[in-house]
């Protein structure tokens, strides 16, 4: 017996009604979970070793020229050697042809290559040497004391400038004060500054260390004028002390008898 059409749709629609499952759609169901593809294995990277980093190449030595002459050289000099700074330098050969190239056209000039640095004026030369060797002060208090003894230094070698003779220079020359001016000099102005240092003396050094740049800066300038005149700090004797101890400075020696890397010096200031 056939049913009509109105019939086989109601039982269509019931048989649908109690989930029997329609015909079948192309593609997955939303949230069906069906046959997952497998994703594909990664290739796994060998593991290497880490390259050992490679040392660190040192820096160049610096370099520092200057004349021939003590003068403005010798304290730089000083701190470089007993810093342990490796340097290289010496006298001048082209003082024409170097010249120009220097920040304020004189000497002395430090150079590092490594850093980029050419520089002039003998206390920020020190300053800079002071930096890499760590020996600018291990205090706050030392570090001042270190840079007043510097400028102290400089207001020496002015006062030599303008009284003692030098290998240019003789004492009649209008730029001096004459023999009177250099007995002057001597007997009253250079024993007050050497009063005023011996004040700040802790034993037989200023600092701890007692190699600080300022220390050495000052022994370079007493040294040009003990060559001048022998018995000058014979009124101090704890500034003899301090001055004689770096003098027995192995270091020191070096620097003094030109066995240094910058080599042979000569007298800048001397008697007249």
């Amino acid at each position: 017996m056939r049913l009509g059409k109105a019939v086989k749709k109601t039982i269509k629609k019931k048989t649908a009604a109690k989930g029997e499952p329609e015909k079948k759609k192309r593609g997955r169901p939303a949230g069906s979970k069906g046959k997952e593809k497998k994703p594909k294995p990664q290739k796994v990277k060998k593991k290497t070793a880490p390259k050992e980093a490679k040392e660190a190449e040192p820096g160049k030595p610096l370099k520092f020229t200057y004349f021939s002459v003590m003068a403005k050289g010798l304290q730089p000099v000083l701190c470089l050697e007993v810093g342990g700074v490796p340097f290289t330098g010496g006298a001048v050969e082209d003082w024409k042809a170097l010249k120009p190239t220097t920040p304020f056209g004189q000497l002395p000039l430090l150079e590092d290559e490594t850093a980029g640095v050419a520089m002039a004026q003998s206390v920020a030369i020190c300053n800079y040497i002071g930096k890499k060797a760590g020996s600018l002060g291990a205090t706050d208090a030392e570090f001042a004391l270190s840079q007043m003894l510097m400028q102290e230094a400089e207001d020496l070698y002015n006062l030599m400038q303008k009284f003692v003779a030098t290998k240019f220079v003789p004492i009649d020359n209008e730029k001096k004060q004459g023999l009177e001016g250099f007995k002057n000099f001597v007997d009253e102005t250079f024993p007050k500054h050497a009063k005023a240092l011996e004040a700040l003396l802790k034993g037989k050094k200023f600092t701890k260390s007692g190699t600080t740049v300022g220390e050495l800066y000052l022994f370079g300038m007493l040294h040009q004028m003990v060559l001048v005149e022998e018995k000058c700090l014979d009124s101090t004797p704890e500034l003899q002390a301090f001055y004689q101890g770096l003098l027995k400075n192995s270091k020191v020696q070096l620097v003094l008898d030109g066995s240094s890397a910058y080599g042979k010096w000569d007298q800048y200031f001397v008697a007249p």
